[in-house]
């Protein structure tokens, strides 16, 4: 294995002065934005920094939440929406199987 692969597989640190697209957070995945929020929320521990890049490092780190939160909220959106649909499919199969139970016996006790 070459060094430069070794480079490329390792994780590089978070660039706290690069500040995001929109395009740029909806492609990463979520442990990449939890990782930058806590590389953010570690960076105020920071004493060196002043009271308006603390600001800016705590709004910065309930933007990452925020993403996580909405992700989090679509996927329990799917969810509900795919149980939706499941009960929807069983609202159908429930009374077509009482209805053939109910020709089977009257079938049975007709006789026929």
């Amino acid at each position: 294995m070459s060094p430069q692969s070794d480079r490329e597989n390792k994780p590089q640190p978070f660039d706290l002065t690069h500040h995001e697209t929109i395009e740029e957070l909806r492609v990463l995945p979520d442990a990449e934005i939890e990782q930058r929020h806590d590389a953010t929320i570690h960076s105020l521990n920071d004493g060196s920094i002043d009271a308006q890049e603390r600001q800016l490092c705590v709004g910065r780190a309930h933007a990452y939440r925020v993403i996580l939160e909405h992700r989090q909220s679509a996927r329990e959106a799917q969810r509900m929406e795919a149980l939706t649909r499941s009960m929807n499919r069983l609202s159908w199969v429930v009374p077509a199987t009482i209805a053939g139970v109910g020709m089977t016996a009257w079938v049975l006790l007709s006789g026929g």
